[in-house]
């Protein structure tokens, strides 16, 4: 309801909010009226709207980080940029929650918080020891562990997805810390992390 209108000959706006909409959805609406010496509602011509298509993570992202214009230069916002020449493309910076207009290179505090490039090391000893890979992971994101018994991923096996035990553990609806060790048991090995977005 848009609650009552003042009484009077001009034309009057009525404004209601709506909440819960689908993205990329057509809805119909109309306004009725009634008053005491009318009782039975009188109605409005039926008008649509439909509403916008649902953004990915990144597009959102980005929307929250860039001005307009440089939102319309994807030498600034797109996601190979990398406008705080940090070395790190916005895609990653939106990946692992860091500002992409501010340098830095922060490496994440394991098990706490959700700021930081992924944080490589090692667990277990002599024999045991095996390499872990802990990182935050965004809603909307596609987040890839691999290993590889070289760093140009060469050999029989190259970069392999990990296999090995994962734990995953909610921080808030948008992000989860993630834990994956490698399975191989091979003594010299190293870890990567592939991230991708929807276009």
């Amino acid at each position: 309801s848009a609650g009552t209108l003042p009484v009077g000959t001009t034309d009057t706006a009525v404004l209601v909010s709506v909440a819960g909409l689908v993205p990329n959805t057509t809805y119909y609406y109309r306004v009725l009226a009634s008053n005491v010496e009318n009782t039975v509602p009188q109605s409005g011509s039926i008008l649509s709207f439909t509403t916008p298509a649902a953004q990915d993570t990144y597009s959102w992202w980005a929307s929250t980080q860039f001005g307009i214009a440089q939102l319309a230069e994807p030498l600034v916002s797109g996601p190979n940029a990398d406008p705080d020449q940090d070395g790190l493309m916005n895609l990653l910076e939106c990946a692992f929650n860091l500002p992409p207009l501010s340098a830095g290179n922060q490496v994440l505090t394991p098990g706490t918080g959700k700021v930081g490039l992924p944080r490589i090391s090692t667990i277990g000893s002599g024999a045991t020891t095996r390499l872990r890979i802990e990182y935050i992971r965004r809603t909307g994101l596609t987040y890839t562990p691999q290993f590889s018994s070289s760093l140009s991923g060469g050999g029989p096996a190259g970069w392999v997805n990990a296999t090995g035990p994962k734990t995953v553990q909610s921080i808030d609806s948008e992000w989860e810390r993630v834990s994956v060790e490698d399975a191989s048991g091979q003594p010299r090995r190293f870890g990567r992390l592939q991230v991708t977005s929807s276009p």
